[in-house]
């Protein structure tokens, strides 16, 4: 089994905000990447097996994750991940605004979320 589906399997419904709570609130909750390496180990820690994943492996594991698609965002590919989503570049002319300022040429990152993601989100 791949690392990233056994990820997905076994943290889908284990990973929360630490902030969430049931009170409605205007402030969002920011899930940063240490609170996500902790979350990511307290889910698919296992005490009684001593070749678990610790905090180092995870957070290496993500690094890695983050520096390959990075780098293949870099070559123009796109990066698609089952019921997740895809990350893409798009490229954007350069034009000029309403006010007269001259936006130069340049590739943005496109994060496209996948329906199962928003159904989850939207709790449908």
């Amino acid at each position: 089994m791949r690392f990233l589906d056994f990820l997905v399997k076994n943290t889908e419904e284990n990973i929360v905000c630490p902030d969430n709570t049931d009170e409605p609130s205007n402030k969002k909750s920011v899930m940063n990447k240490s609170t996500l390496v902790d979350e990511i180990t307290n889910a698919i820690a296992n005490p009684r097996d001593p070749k678990s994943l610790t905090k180092t492996d995870v957070g290496t594991v993500l690094d890695k994750f983050i520096n390959l698609v990075t780098n293949a965002l870099q070559d123009d590919s796109s990066i698609v991940l089952d019921k997740f989503g895809e990350f893409y570049v798009k490229e954007i002319q350069e034009y000029t605004t309403k006010n007269g300022n001259q936006i130069r040429r340049e590739k943005k990152v496109i994060f496209k979320s996948d329906d199962s993601l928003k159904n989850k989100v939207n709790m449908i």
